[in-house]
């Protein structure tokens, strides 16, 4: 009986680490391809976060912003971080970090565009 008690928990812990180690490689894997993503458009990114709608990344020194966002566009109820030019001419920039249509519960979304508000306008 004590052994069958011993490969049941070896099993269990063999596919909680699988699990826990698909799941991180998963994550360094959007990392990997969101800092790729930044060397394509010249930046490197100082400070950056990967969400999981959304990755932000800011280059203090060339100075970009990159924003990959997966939700749709133009949806309501949702938390957007907007930015608004000097240049009249050039339209606003908005980064949505929440869009109630792609996720009923809302996390720390608004906790993150505060952050990035102050990150941002730090460096502007």
């Amino acid at each position: 009986m004590n052994t069958i008690l011993i490969i049941i928990t070896l099993v269990v812990l063999a596919l909680l680490f699988i699990l826990m180690n698909s799941a991180k490689n998963k994550k360094k894997k959007k990392i990997n391809e969101f800092l790729a993503m930044g060397k394509e458009h010249g930046l490197t990114f100082s400070q950056y976060e990967i969400g999981n709608w959304f990755s932000i990344g800011l280059d203090e020194k060339s100075p970009g912003i990159l924003v990959v966002n997966q939700q749709k566009p133009n949806e309501f109820q949702m938390i957007d971080l907007i930015f608004y030019f000097k240049d009249k001419s050039t339209a606003p920039l908005s980064i949505n970090f929440y869009n109630i249509d792609e996720s009923f519960q809302i996390s720390d979304e608004l906790q993150l565009a505060k952050r990035w508000e102050k990150i941002i306008n730090s460096v502007l």
